[in-house]
C-alpha cells in the first residue's frame, strides 16, 4: 500500500518531500517490508532529502526485533575507528537520537559481543541527559557477566537506582553466565533490602537448572512457583524443553496435563518442543495426538512443527494421516522445503 502511494505520486510527477517519505518508510516497515523500507531510506538520503528521527528509529528497531543485527548496525553505523557514522549523520541533519535509539543499539553491540562500542553509547547517553533504564542497563549487565566480568557488572549495578527489575537483570546475567552461587546470594540481599523475588527472579533460576541439566532441582523450584502463583507458560516451556533434550519424554509429556490442571494454557512452542520430541523417540502415535489437540484448540502450528511431523515415514506407508498433514501444510512447495527433522532443535 505504502509503495503503491509513492508510485502514484511520482507518475503524477509529484514530487515527495521529506515528511511524506518519512511516513511511507514508517508504513513499509509496520507492514513488514524492511528491505524496501531500507532502498526507499537510501533514495531519500540520495536525492538529498533529509529524514528525521521518527525515520531511523523504527527501522533499526525492527532488524532488532528480527534479530537481524547485522542489518541494524550497518544502518546505524559503518565501523570506522572514529566513531559512529550514523549517529553523527543523524545529528548533522538536525535528528537527535533518543533513548529508543540508544537502547536498541546497545543492545545490538552486546549481542554481537561489543561492549566497548555499548558503553561509549551509554556514557554518550549520560553526557547528553538522555534518560538511562533498565532497557539500557539488562544488556550491559548480561554482555559483562556472559564475558566473566562479573565483578565489573556488580560494581556497575551498585550506580543504579536498586530495585526488583535491577536485581533481576542482574541475577539473570549471573545465572546465564554460569555463577548461579553469586545470584543466590544476590537474591539474598535483595530480601534483605526489602525488595521480593517475582516470577521473573525465580524463572532465571529455572532455566539456569534445566540448562544445567538439573532436573529434579527444577521441578522442586517449580512446584514452589505453582505454590506461589509465579508459574506460567513460560516456566512450563522451559521444562517441556529441558525434559525432551533429555530424553524423559513422558515427563515432558506429563507437564502439558499439569500445566491445564493449573488453568494455563499451551502455546505453539508447548506443542513443537512435544511434536519434536515425540517424534526423535518414535512415538508418531504421541505425535499425531498432540497435533489434532493443537489444531484442536485453535492454535496454528509454525513451520517448527510442521518440519517436526516425521510425515516421512507415514509417506513411506502410504496412511491417510500423511495426505491429512500435507494438505495442512499447503503446496508441493512446502513438503520440499520441510526437510528431515533429524537435525534440527525446538
Amino acid at each position: 500500500m505504502a509503495l503503491k502511494l509513492m508510485n502514484e505520486m511520482l507518475a503524477l510527477e509529484l514530487a515527495p518531500n521529506e515528511a511524506v517519505c518519512s511516513s511511507i518508510v514508517i508504513a513499509l516497515v509496520k507492514e513488514g517490508k524492511l528491505k524496501n523500507a531500507q532502498n526507499l531510506l537510501e533514495e531519500i538520503r540520495a536525492d538529498g532529502l533529509m529524514p528525521n528521527g521518527l525515520t531511523y528509529t523504527p527501522l533499526i528497531s525492527a532488524y532488532c526485533r528480527k534479530r537481524n543485527f547485522e542489518a541494524a548496525l550497518k544502518l546505524h553505523h559503518q565501523m570506522p575507528e572514529s566513531g559512529n557514522q550514523a549517529l553523527d549523520e543523524m545529528v548533522h541533519h538536525g535528528v537527535l537520537p533518543n533513548e529508543v535509539t540508544y537502547n536498541v543499539m546497545i543492545d545490538g553491540y552486546c549481542r554481537t559481543g561489543d561492549t566497548v562500542r555499548a558503553f561509549k553509547l551509554h556514557d554518550e547517553m549520560v553526557l547528553k541527559g538522555l534518560s538511562t533504564d533498565n532497557y539500557t542497563y539488562r544488556p550491559l549487565i548480561t554482555a559483562l557477566c556472559g564475558n566473566g566480568r562479573t565483578s565489573e557488572a556488580m560494581e556497575f549495578a551498585e550506580d543504579l537506582v536498586p530495585n526488583t527489575v535491577t536485581y533481576n537483570v542482574l541475577i539473570d546475567g549471573l545465572c546465564k553466565a554460569g555463577f548461579s552461587h553469586k545470584a543466590e546470594l544476590l537474591c539474598k540481599e535483595m530480601l534483605v533490602t526489602g525488595f521480593l523475588p517475582n516470577h521473573i527472579t525465580y524463572g532465571c533460576f529455572l532455566d539456569h537448572l534445566v540448562v544445567k541439566g538439573k532436573l529434579e532441582e527444577a521441578i522442586s523450584l517449580h512446584e514452589v512457583m505453582v505454590k506461589e502463583l509465579f508459574a506460567n507458560t513460560v516456566t512450563y516451556n522451559i521444562l517441556i524443553k529441558g525434559f525432551c533434550k533429555a530424553g524423559r519424554i513422558q515427563d515432558a509429556n506429563r507437564l502439558l496435563g499439569d500445566m491445564k490442571s493449573n488453568g494455563l494454557l499451551p502455546d505453539r512452542i508447548s506443542y513443537s518442543t512435544l511434536l519434536y520430541g515425540n517424534s526423535k523417540q518414535g512415538d508418531l502415535a504421541e505425535a499425531f495426538k498432540l497435533w489434532e489437540e493443537m489444531l484442536r484448540e485453535g492454535i496454528e502450528p509454525d513451520t517448527l512443527a510442521y518440519n517436526f511431523s516425521n510425515i516421512w515415514v507415514y509417506i513411506d506407508r502410504g496412511t491417510e494421516k500423511a495426505f491429512d498433514l500435507l494438505s495442512c501444510m499447503g503446496t508441493p512447495q512446502a513438503i520440499s522445503t520441510a526437510g528431515s527433522p533429524g537435525g534440527m532443535s525446538p
